[in-house]
């Protein structure tokens, strides 16, 4: 015959064992969901919706499969949330910038920088971004003195065909 006490025993035994498998089975499942960082954020911003660091991870996570798109509007939701958060506005000038949007992701990266000087990601960020800028605007000084000398070639010969199709490229015409 069976104690009082081992019945207690075999009780609470049994409910820890369900209890452990269930919690298993819990963790085993949560975990095929971490596996895919998009998924893991998606989930979490249903389970949390106001929280800016699920939307700025879920966009860095868009951002690393070249959604910038998603990225982006990811981004600015978090910023909305909080609107101080210097690392969503960092990550958001960098998406903008590698985006084709090169001033906007300027004023983001400065913004993060008055919210954050230390804000290291957003200051490499933006002396590239500074760089790139640079070189546009030494591109665009190169392109109107070409432009000129091209000029200056057709007013000699107005036939150079080569001079033509330069101009015409330069000039978007």
């Amino acid at each position: 015959m069976v104690s009082p006490d081992q019945l207690i025993n075999a009780i609470f035994t049994s409910i820890a064992i369900i209890v452990t498998t269930v919690l298993g089975m819990t963790t085993y499942e949560r975990n095929k969901d971490y596996e895919n960082a998009l998924v893991m954020w998606s989930d979490n911003i249903k389970k949390t919706p106001n929280n800016p660091r699920v939307f700025n991870s879920y966009g860095t996570a868009l951002a690393k499969r070249h959604d910038l798109v998603g990225a982006i509007d990811n981004f600015k939701i978090a910023i909305k949330l909080y609107p101080n958060y210097s690392i969503a506005h960092g990550n958001l000038g960098a998406a903008l910038i590698e985006s084709g949007k090169l001033g906007g992701g300027v004023s983001a990266l400065r913004y993060a920088l008055a919210l954050n000087p230390s804000n290291a990601g957003a200051s490499s960020n933006l002396q590239i971004a500074l760089n790139l800028q640079a070189v546009e605007q030494s591109q665009a000084k190169n392109n109107l003195a070409a432009i000129e000398k091209l000029k200056e070639v057709l007013a000699i010969n107005p036939n150079n065909a080569a001079a033509k199709k330069n101009l015409a490229i330069l000039t978007g015409k």
